[in-house]
């Protein structure tokens, strides 16, 4: 668990095009619907890494052109595949339960633009959809079979920004989070 203090979390984010989170607001409602509130923290997006400080505005942008250009390598159109649900352990002692993407490690996507990204190595997770914090293994089952009823989760259009965000206990054992959502770099597509 997280420390009940209001630790400011720095993440670098790509945000899906809102056309294509139908299931994921679907997935998110049925859990909040199970009694599920870590849905409803932070805004569907993806995790790409933890920074120590903002990003600036022109490393974003080559950030989202790199990130383009993966997802074009892949030959399906240049969409991103959502793969399949996990729990995600990331620096603050967060948990995070996911969805794996078609996507490259952060440190495949960045390792030759080390300016861009402060965060350690060590630290990076492979990109996934947030779908709810402070998750546990009962929340991954109840996902896993809520996801088999709504449609696949698939997008190619998208921003990288940056989020900072905090958590915090409230008296009554429930979490509350402030965030804050840098401005959004669209991946260029062509095609």
């Amino acid at each position: 668990m997280y420390s009940k203090n209001t630790a400011i979390h720095r993440w670098l984010v790509l945000i899906p095009h809102r056309d294509s989170l139908k299931p994921i607001h679907e997935l998110q409602r049925r859990l909040w619907q199970s009694g599920v509130t870590g849905g409803r923290l932070l805004p569907p997006l993806v995790y790409v890494d933890t920074v120590d400080k903002p990003i600036r505005s022109e490393q974003c942008k080559i950030l989202a052109q790199e990130l383009r250009q993966r997802s074009q390598e892949r030959k399906e159109d240049g969409y991103i595949d959502g793969m399949s649900l996990g729990l995600y352990n990331l620096p603050g002692s967060i948990t995070a339960l996911g969805l794996s993407l078609s996507l490259h490690k952060p440190n495949l996507i960045l390792q030759d633009k080390p300016d861009v990204i402060t965060a350690k190595p060590e630290q990076a997770a492979e990109p996934f959809l947030v779908i709810a914090l402070e998750a546990g293994e009962g929340v991954l089952e109840l996902a896993r079979k809520l996801y088999q009823e709504t449609g696949p989760f698939r997008f190619r259009q998208g921003a990288v920004a940056n989020l900072a965000f905090s958590l915090q206990e409230n008296g009554n054992s429930s979490i509350s989070c402030r965030w804050e959502l840098g401005k959004p770099y669209w991946m260029a597509h062509h095609g």
